[in-house]
């Protein structure tokens, strides 16, 4: 079985009942859907299926000038099913020069999309003919995506930018530092919507989908939010994302940006390769944020990430495991647990956490949601739960979620990173999410004793929803709880004022304090005091390939590293 991807997803929402219409035509789009629907419910080879047949051939005769890819494709496929292959042809014909907003019309005529029922047509000559118009409409389809994937990377001033990363401009110290601040030299975009191809490893490859706001101009400095669907373990890796993208559940993603400013990103993951589980594809989110910073002017200091279902509990665990890049996290319908690690709630202290519930969800129940609403307010951490009575699990499907969408924007307008905070709690059972802003666990020592301070956190699930076989939504008792907790972890707790630092460690035998000239005086000594006692007190220096290279790692421009101080606890 091929898996199912979110492109098929997504064109099984678009004439859905709370899809939205994409024909310009609402009656043909609405006659369309009928048609499709009635297929669906008659068998092969009857009588009825062939009076399906003549209902789209009406609908063609009554609007030849509005089919749509969706039209040709489903009349096309019923004529095969009948072995009609004069009709079929007469739709596939039209199909493969086609282009829509779920992509060219050659996918399904080569590759994956090709339906089997296509088969009775190998031995005729005209399917020969077919495919060779289908292999070179490919083969111009993806030259024309490398072409806009090298404007949509291109620079003004490539030379002048090389030459500051290479140290060959003769930059250093703090001349170097505010070159790489301001050194924005960002060109206009020639269309909105980008298909921008994606390595994952050295035999993968994927895409993400950029939307840029109207008039976008390079000179100023624009919100980004980073848009995770859900369903990880049964979509698929796609070379190239289509508009289709923009439609279904995330259509107020778009009519929001549209009104706020907002770039909009979305990624692409599958059941290897994904912000949940397992970890294999965790880095991708933030490596897409670095190219699409290396093209576009983005506001360092307002990148958010949001998801639903799956995605959901991918942003829930950047704010838990890697929130450095962001201003802030949302999730809609999250089950908020970090499934490959611990989830150490108090990391949340160095982000925000906006999550939006329903009362009929089987993914996560509200009896739990309502439970860690209650525990993050007793930890003191910058989360919300906002409930909507009424909605199951895919809420962003039914148009009363546009309500959920405005507040996101609205909190995007009114949230910013801090860069450097005076205050950091890191806690982590994997050195590889050890850091959070300037302060990093660089390793563990899981054997010794405990600080008083360094807590688990966590509460017992005894309710959950699920369908039964009536597809019924019914309460099941459980005994279970909310987070698991794989792997001994350690923890720090970090502050600086007037050039001194103040750490407090527990099972962490060597971290890190990432220094920019933003928090401390570098004329002065620094001084460092870890559990109590004096670690470090001498200047730190100017260290002009460790700014280069922690550039190039993230390509933030307000938060720049000029050194960093290692101790060994």
């Amino acid at each position: 079985m091929r898996k199912y991807s979110l492109f098929l997803f997504f064109w099984s929402l678009t004439l859905g009942t709370f899809g939205q219409v994409v024909s310009d035509s609402l009656s043909y789009a609405g006659r369309l859907q009928s048609v499709i629907e009635a297929a669906a419910e008659v068998e092969e080879d009857s009588v009825a299926y062939r009076n399906v047949f003549a209902l789209f051939e009406d609908l063609y005769a009554d609007y030849p000038d509005s089919m749509s890819i969706r039209g040709y494709y489903e009349a096309g496929l019923l004529a095969c099913k009948l072995r009609e292959a004069d009709r079929a042809f007469h739709y596939l014909d039209p199909l493969v020069d086609t282009e829509s907003s779920y992509g060219p019309g050659f996918i399904f005529i080569i590759g994956e999309y090709q339906d089997e029922a296509f088969g009775v047509l190998a031995s005729d000559p005209r399917w020969k003919t077919l495919v060779e118009k289908a292999r070179k409409n490919k083969t111009d389809f993806y030259r024309s995506l490398k072409a806009q994937r090298t404007e949509f990377f291109m620079r003004a001033s490539e030379g002048k930018s090389a030459a500051i990363f290479a140290g060959s401009a003769r930059l250093k110290g703090e001349a170097l530092y505010k070159a790489l601040q301001v050194a924005k030299d960002y060109l206009p975009k020639q269309q909105r919507n980008y298909s921008i191809s994606f390595t994952v490893s050295d035999t993968l490859a994927s895409s993400y989908f950029v939307r840029l706001p109207k008039e976008y101009n390079p000179a100023k400095a624009y919100p980004l939010l980073i848009c995770l669907h859900g369903a990880v373990r049964y979509t698929a890796l796609e070379d190239f994302v289509a508009d289709w993208i923009m439609e279904g559940h995330n259509r107020f993603y778009v009519s929001e940006a549209e009104k706020a400013g907002v770039i909009l990103v979305f990624p692409l993951a599958d059941k290897q390769f994904n912000w949940m589980y397992p970890d294999d594809g965790f880095y991708m989110v933030p490596a897409i944020l670095k190219e699409v910073k290396q093209a576009l002017h983005v506001d360092d200091d307002r990148v958010f990430v949001c998801g639903h279902s799956n995605g959901a509990t991918g942003a829930f665990s950047y704010w838990m495991k890697q929130p450095s890049p962001f201003a802030g996290c949302f999730g809609l319908n999250t089950y908020p647990k970090v499934w490959e690690a611990g989830t150490y709630l108090l990391n949340g202290k160095n982000r925000f956490f906006v999550n939006f519930s329903t009362d009929q969800d089987y993914y996560y129940p509200p009896q739990a949601n309502d439970r860690l609403d209650t525990l993050t307010r007793q930890l003191g951490l910058d989360y919300s739960d906002h409930r909507y009575e009424g909605y199951p699990h895919w809420f962003p499907q039914f148009d009363a979620s546009e309500a959920a969408f405005r507040i996101i924007f609205e909190e995007m307008g009114k949230r910013r990173r801090n860069p450097f905070p005076c205050e950091i709690y890191r806690e982590t059972d994997d050195v590889k999410y050890g850091q959070t802003d300037w302060l990093e666990i660089a390793e563990l020592d899981t054997l010794s004793s405990r600080a008083s301070w360094h807590k688990t956190y966590n509460f017992p699930i005894t309710t959950w929803l699920a369908y039964n076989d009536k597809e019924e939504l019914v309460s099941e008792q459980v005994n279970k709880k909310a987070f698991d907790f794989p792997r001994a972890s350690g923890a720090v707790k970090a502050e600086y004022a007037k050039n001194v630092f103040r750490v407090q460690t527990s099972c962490v035998d060597v971290f890190r304090l990432y220094i920019s000239p933003e928090m401390v005086d570098m004329n002065k000594k620094v001084k460092v005091y870890v559990n109590g006692k004096l670690k470090f007190k001498r200047k730190v220096k100017w260290d002009d390939a460790f700014l280069r290279q922690t550039f190039r790692c993230y390509y933030d421009r307000r938060q720049l590293w000029v050194n960093c101080i290692e101790i060994k606890v």
